[in-house]
């Protein structure tokens, strides 16, 4: 698949080079690499991801809506350097692609928690229900749509996961909330990928026995919760 990719965009005049070769060929490629994050030969995406905490410590010296106005533009800044990018490697979805992790995979989540600050708890919780049922329809449909029952591009598993994570933490059903600090947010974060990457029991089970949008959307729900455990345990022994 990846060869008459290849020859067709050879047949188009475009040259096809390796991504250690591109890093430093062009400004799209050094932004879509992650600024060379991407070529990391193990999890390019979590590495990735991780290049997303200093634009989160930035953010907070802005005032809110430059966040937002921040993260569409970085989001669009990314859609324009992924396609380029991508069409130079001859790859549609290329793993050392990760600017879309570090954009949406992450950030994303930041906005939609902000924003959730604004209501009354009980919506916060109607929120994320909601956007979980929105993620298994949309994760099914443009899973379906490209062929593949998990494609790595899509991620509004991660935002929702992630999302609900930082609810969990700041918003409790049970016990007392939790204030987001750089601290709390960073190992939030890294607990969220250890237990994403990881998969132990039962986030395995039910990544392989359910297909389509739920068993893409349920494995990320799993990983928030199995993180906030570990995270009210750390808080608690601290």
């Amino acid at each position: 698949m990846i060869t008459v990719r290849c020859t067709k965009l050879k047949k188009m005049g475009l040259i096809i080079l390796k991504p250690n070769k591109l890093l430093y060929k062009n400004l799209s490629a050094f932004l879509a690499l992650g600024f060379g994050t991407g070529l990391s030969k193990k999890a390019p995406g979590t590495i990735g991801t991780l290049v997303a905490l200093p634009f989160f410590f930035f953010l907070q010296l802005l005032p809110e809506y430059l966040i937002y106005l921040f993260i569409v533009t970085l989001f669009f800044v990314g859609v324009y350097v992924s396609d380029k990018t991508s069409q130079a490697l001859g790859v549609s979805d290329p793993s050392s692609i990760v600017i879309d992790e570090i954009t949406i995979g992450t950030l994303v989540a930041l906005p939609f928690f902000f924003f959730l600050q604004l209501l009354p708890e009980y919506l916060i919780y109607l929120f994320i229900v909601t956007l979980f049922f929105v993620g298994v329809y949309v994760s099914d449909k443009t899973s379906r749509a490209l062929g593949v029952s998990d494609p790595s591009s899509i991620v509004i598993d991660e935002i929702v996961g992630f999302l609900l994570l930082l609810i969990l933490i700041a918003y409790p059903l049970i016990g007392t909330k939790i204030l987001i600090t750089d601290y709390n947010f960073v190992l939030a974060f890294i607990l969220f990928r250890i237990f994403d990457i990881w998969k132990p029991f039962p986030i395995n089970f039910l990544e392989q026995n359910y297909k389509g949008g739920f068993g893409i959307m349920i494995d990320d729900v799993g990983a928030a919760i199995y993180a906030y455990i570990i995270f009210i345990l750390i808080n608690y022994a601290i």
